[in-house]
């Protein structure tokens, strides 16, 4: 009898072991902490300029990605816009800046939202990639007056970033087809060549 209880003992005592040694286990890796996760950049972020150099209005979009990479009861943390844009506007001979405002994601229609409200007028610039190439980007300012007498006005710009393809086609047309056979045609610029 005293044999089987011993047996049962060391059985007993292998258990707690085991027992022990995944409870120190569960205590460390919930001491260490949740792992941050890691906020990818997007492709609108980054200094964006008009492709038409005289064109009047806006020259330049700076757009800063905010890294909101958690959900805390539902909401994106940490809290606040996803988006800083700045606005550059072509005056005199150089740029007035808008100033910097925070965007927001409109989800239904994939754009980015900037509202600036300056000088009585309330300009709603609204900011897309180009479907077809990650090196353009599409604005359409509404700028709605606060006075009854002036008509509304809205105005579509295109913009590049020439770190984002190699060629940096400028796209001086706005029709696509004629757009898309440059761009495709387009041999990156090669060092000695």
């Amino acid at each position: 009898m005293k044999q089987a209880m011993g047996s049962a003992m060391t059985i007993r005592g292998g258990g707690l072991l085991a027992l022990s040694a995944a409870l120190a286990f569960l205590m460390l890796v919930g001491m260490a902490g949740p792992a941050g996760a890691v906020c990818a950049s997007a492709a609108e972020d980054g200094l964006w300029t008009n492709n038409d150099p005289q064109a009047s209005g806006i020259a330049r979009v700076e757009i800063v990605m905010n890294c909101q990479n958690m959900v805390v009861n539902g909401e994106p943390w940490p809290p606040g816009y996803a988006w800083q844009v700045r606005v550059f506007e072509r005056c005199g001979t150089g740029l007035c800046y808008w100033g910097e405002v925070g965007a927001m994601n409109r989800e239904k229609t994939r754009h980015i939202l900037a509202v600036f409200d300056r000088d009585g007028v309330q300009r709603r610039v609204y900011l897309r990639m180009a479907p077809m190439s990650l090196s353009y980007l599409y604005a359409y300012v509404y700028e709605d007056f606060n006075n009854p007498g002036r008509a509304n006005t809205g105005r579509h710009y295109w913009f590049q970033n020439p770190a984002m393809h190699p060629c940096s086609v400028p796209m001086t047309r706005h029709d696509w087809k004629t757009f898309l056979w440059e761009w495709l045609d387009c041999e990156p610029k090669v060092e000695g060549r």
